[in-house]
């Protein structure tokens, strides 16, 4: 394919700032061919802004930072934004399916990496009404020094829902320990509004209720989060693990 895309999400805030890196790649040559990046930023306080940038080569890593690309966003400091990212190439039959896109959230503190899916490899199912879902899984965790949450981006132009749940209790492994094996605490169906980012953090009385394992750091706590998700190219799920007293964010793994 002449392009590939992802959606992600980026921080802006007074001490956060995003970093995007891209390596354009193909299937079958290595030749310079130009490539562009076209960018769309979105938030629920924040309009839609996108942009092209031209000049990019195959086979040559590139990036920017978010706030040079979308000036505007160092005035507002939106906090959390969505990210559409393309790349694509004018020379047919250019397969663009193994470049990588990396995000990075940098602070004088730390920095963060992360890399999204590309939204061609998502696995789908397709349900009666029609709509392609899936159930996935996220481990939550708490400890002294940090705990996780589930992000969702939705960059599509309509509301996204999701059914979240846990189980108490785990099945046979040959039996389908998540699913069929065990009974469940319902969590809540949040829904996400076109264009918009939001954190979904599960009560803390559900990870309280669960017996600690100790580890060399101390003690950890530990549930298994089971979300029904959307498997629409716009729409991405994102883990992540903050840490307790800053509520940095100092990890994240694309769902």
């Amino acid at each position: 394919m002449q392009q590939v895309r992802w959606t992600a999400f980026g921080l802006s805030s007074a001490i956060t700032k995003t970093v995007l890196h891209f390596f354009p790649s193909a299937v079958s040559t290595s030749a310079p061919y130009p490539v562009s990046v076209t960018l769309s930023v979105f938030s629920n306080e924040f309009p839609r802004k996108s942009l092209t940038i031209e000049g990019g080569r195959l086979g040559q890593p590139d990036g920017f930072r978010l706030e040079e690309a979308i000036p505007s966003l160092a005035e507002a400091l939106p906090g959390f934004v969505g990210l559409q990212v393309e790349l694509s190439t004018p020379q047919p039959r250019i397969d663009l399916s193994p470049s990588c896109c990396i995000i990075e959230f940098v602070s004088t503190a730390q920095s963060v990496k992360f890399s999204p899916q590309p939204s061609s490899v998502r696995s789908k199912s397709v349900q009666p009404d029609g709509e392609a879902r899936r159930l996935s899984a996220f481990p939550l965790m708490q400890d002294a020094y940090g705990f996780s949450s589930l992000l969702i981006v939705n960059g599509s132009d309509r509301p996204v829902g999701t059914r979240l749940s846990s189980p108490i209790s785990m099945g046979p492994i040959e039996t389908g320990p998540l699913i069929e094996g065990g009974k469940m605490d319902t969590i809540g169906s949040p829904e996400v509004q076109p264009g918009s980012v939001a954190e979904v953090q599960v009560p803390d009385q559900l990870i309280q209720a669960r017996s600690p394992d100790e580890c060399s750091w101390g003690l950890v706590r530990s549930r298994v989060l089971l979300f029904e998700r959307s498997d629409q190219p716009a729409v991405s799920f994102f883990g992540l693990f903050r840490e307790s007293v800053a509520k940095r964010i100092v990890s994240v793994v694309a769902l």
